[in-house]
């Protein structure tokens, strides 16, 4: 199931509920790495997890990620192009 099909089924709670879960999950393993979206830490239960290893914080303007997903550097399913786009104002990559 992508994240746009829980978000529309379940909405943000339903995906924050799944999120807390495989993470829970995952915080067991030894020496792997954990890609996680910023609203992760929305729920003070995942900080435990969080703070069991190594966080580096990915920050960049939101131009740049607008941009990035209105030309189809996103992998998210929830990117929409024509609002990233407008976010972006209008800039195009390249």
């Amino acid at each position: 199931m992508s994240v746009a099909q829980i978000f529309a089924e379940d909405g943000e709670e339903g995906f924050r509920d799944v999120e807390a879960a495989v993470l829970n999950e995952v915080a067991s393993y030894g020496r792997v790495v954990v890609s996680t979206g910023g609203g992760v830490v929305s729920r003070p239960q995942n900080w435990g997890h969080l703070r069991n290893g190594i966080v580096i914080y990915l920050e960049a303007p939101v131009e740049c990620v607008a941009c990035a997903c209105a030309c189809g550097g996103a992998t998210s399913d929830v990117c929409a192009p024509a609002a990233c786009s407008q976010l972006a104002g209008g800039a195009r990559c390249g």
